[in-house]
């Protein structure tokens, strides 16, 4: 049987002080048993890196455009901004010890370009 868990967070550890205050409870839940328990269970981990975080604003930008064009609800380029904003400290203080981390268990990381096509094996 395979399960797939994903989770934009999966995989992120907590750091000795976090260089955002506001990433104190995140930090804290990183370190927390509950959190790392769930790594422990897992038996491998792929990671899809990307050459720069800022991606994610275009990528966002990208599946709320689809929704207006379909008239569903969605957001504006603003609000995509606004959202991206509140976690891009995340992405920032956690994404490099997520591509260096020793995980233990096999791992793949698979680079990705900016229109999501994988370019190289990390």
């Amino acid at each position: 049987e395979v399960v797939i868990v994903e989770g934009w967070c999966l995989g992120f550890t907590a750091v000795s002080t976090p260089d955002n205050p506001h990433l104190g409870v995140v930090n804290d839940i990183l370190r927390s048993p509950q959190w790392t328990g769930l790594h422990d269970i897992l038996d491998c981990f792929m990671v899809f890196r990307v050459p720069d975080p800022a991606v994610v604003y275009t990528w966002r930008e990208e599946a709320e455009a689809r929704l207006r064009e379909e008239g569903r609800g969605a957001m504006t380029q603003e609000q995509v901004v606004a959202f991206v904003d509140r976690y891009m400290p995340a992405y920032q203080q956690y994404l490099p010890g997520l591509y260096t981390r020793d995980w233990g268990v096999p791992a793949l990381q698979v680079t990705l370009d900016p229109s999501r096509q994988p370019i190289a094996p990390a």
